[in-house]
């Protein structure tokens, strides 16, 4: 068995990850049924909060007033990064 640790870095505090893996650095099943299970189970509340932020966004990205002409890219790059980061998060991370 080897050991694995990654660390993962946010702002404000510092989560470590460790998986404990076989030599030939295949995971027993047990713990890819529970890696599907604990995806499945957050599935929906981080796509219904990226939802609501993006859409949330949306009077302002399409407002065409000269007044908010200088929120519009801001709003635009907010809505749309929430949208990339989750699929990148949903679909991307979990198949690594």
């Amino acid at each position: 068995m080897r050991l694995l640790l990654e660390e993962r870095r946010s702002l404000y505090n510092v989560q470590r990850l460790m998986v404990c893996t076989p030599a030939g650095g295949e995971m027993p099943v047990a713990r890819v049924a529970e890696i599907i299970r604990g995806c499945t189970r957050r599935f929906r509340p981080i796509v219904l909060t990226s939802l609501t932020t993006f859409f949330g966004l949306a009077p302002i990205i399409l407002e065409k007033s000269a007044q908010a002409s200088f929120l519009v890219p801001m709003a635009v790059s907010l809505g749309f990064g929430i949208l990339a980061a989750t699929f990148i998060m949903l679909l991307i991370v979990p198949s690594c």
